[in-house]
């Protein structure tokens, strides 16, 4: 799991940690843990700028082109979205997250990465001592985050991309003044990322197409 920095070179790190050397069986890429009261680091006020999504695009490129022996679990699952599949992960997609994470003192809590949100925040005040996971899941917090499309901001159900984007991880979207009534703070990055998957996943497979019938006719001449 590697958290991308717009000020190296991607191809560069991708290259140097799937080496022959290293021969990983997965790679894996994340944003930073971020939200509106505290902007990923590289972000300015011009909201049309979007380093992680071209930092992540030429990996991609990289990627998709040599079909190599490792999987990137952020590109497969954008990839198997585009074609009608559905997400593995919980920062992409619209399917509920059903998932609570028990700490070594048997304390229940939301997943850890929310601490970046405030102090507390994945905290459910429930142990395993004197709680069930049932009434752990039924907490309003953790309720919260299976309700997916109608858990999103306006903005986001109203997005063509939403089925695929799923509003990205759910401590993006944190705001002071609207909670997570937002859409990411990586917005635009994860449209323009999204989009281009879409376009070479889609250009892929009319290739594919095309080939197969003309091999077909060719057979049949």
């Amino acid at each position: 799991m590697v958290v991308s920095d717009p000020t190296t070179n991607p191809l560069h790190t991708y290259r140097t940690l799937t080496q022959p050397d290293y021969r990983p069986p997965a790679v894996d890429f994340m944003l930073p843990l971020a939200h509106h009261d505290m902007p990923p680091p590289g972000y300015t006020d011009d909201r049309t700028l979007t380093p992680y999504a071209d930092w992540l695009i030429p990996i991609f490129d990289d990627y998709f082109k040599k079909g190599p022996n490792h999987t990137i679990r952020l590109f497969d699952s954008i990839a198997t979205l585009v074609v009608g599949g559905t997400s593995g992960v919980e920062y992409l997609g619209l399917s509920p997250t059903y998932n609570v994470v028990i700490e070594t003192n048997g304390e229940m809590q939301l997943p850890d990465a929310l601490k970046s949100v405030a102090e507390g925040e994945p905290s459910l005040g429930m142990d395993v001592f004197n709680n069930t996971l049932d009434e752990a899941m039924r907490h309003p917090k953790a309720a919260g985050r299976f309700l997916g499309y109608a858990a999103l901001a306006k903005e986001c159900q109203e997005c063509d991309l939403v089925r695929i984007c799923g509003g990205g991880y759910q401590g993006h979207r944190y705001g002071k003044d609207r909670g997570y009534d937002n859409t990411s703070v990586y917005h635009p990055d994860l449209v323009k990322l999204i989009v281009h998957i879409q376009g070479a996943v889609r250009k892929r497979a009319r290739d594919e197409a095309l080939n197969s019938l003309a091999i077909g006719r060719s057979r049949d001449t």
